[in-house]
């Protein structure tokens, strides 16, 4: 569940086009470290599915509608 708490400033270190979507990579060592595959983690007000992480970075995708209706 979202809480609205800012725990940590991420970093988009990759983006990688795939169809209307784009598959986005955030170093965001704290929240990687409490998240796991499937887990939500916000971004901007935008909840992100964890497709696939490191020790320190998460990757997600995000569909053109939402890329269209967030900044």
């Amino acid at each position: 569940m979202f809480t609205g708490i800012i725990a940590e400033l991420g970093t988009i270190t990759a983006t990688e086009k795939t169809g209307d979507s784009v598959r986005v990579t955030v170093r965001a060592p704290k929240a990687v470290a409490k998240a796991g595959h499937g887990d939500s983690i916000a971004i901007s007000g935008v909840c992100l599915t964890v497709l696939a992480q490191t020790d320190d970075s998460f990757t997600a995708d995000v569909m053109g509608q939402t890329i269209t209706m967030s900044n």
